[in-house]
């Protein structure tokens, strides 16, 4: 009985994790549709793709993960990291894990200005989350 129990768990958080995933999959494609509308906002393809497979960071790359980031609320206005939003994130995709302040930590840096803040996030969601929501 008890091992049953623990079966519908494990499967119950399975697929709320899915749920979970796949909504975060969908806001960050809609922030990158809604960046890429704008011609102030919008990386040109190739670098996408570049940035994607060889990390190969231009300064379109630079103004577009801004524009995303600030979409998805893990950046303020002002450019600061909402330090709380993207705990919020970290524990969504991998659950109250024993690394979670130490991923907190690397993620949650204030770069010399706020679009190498957004592409340290952005390397961030690469590293620890794009496996989680690899349909992207």
């Amino acid at each position: 009985m008890k091992w049953s129990v623990a079966v519908v768990l494990c499967l119950a958080f399975a697929v709320v994790f899915a749920i979970t995933a796949e909504e975060g999959r969908e806001k960050f494609k809609k922030a990158h549709e809604k960046c890429q509308t704008d011609p102030a906002t919008a990386a040109d393809e190739e670098e996408l793709k570049a940035y994607k497979t060889e990390h190969k960071v231009t300064e379109g790359i630079k103004i577009h993960a801004l524009c995303v980031s600030k979409t998805l609320g893990w950046q303020h206005q002002d450019g600061k990291i909402n330090k709380e939003s993207v705990k919020e994130k970290i524990v969504l995709y991998l659950g109250q894990t024993p690394k979670l302040d130490e991923i907190h930590a690397e993620c949650v840096v204030d770069k010399e200005n706020e679009k190498e803040t957004a592409i340290n996030l952005f390397k961030c969601y690469y590293k620890y989350f794009a496996h989680k929501t690899s349909k992207q």
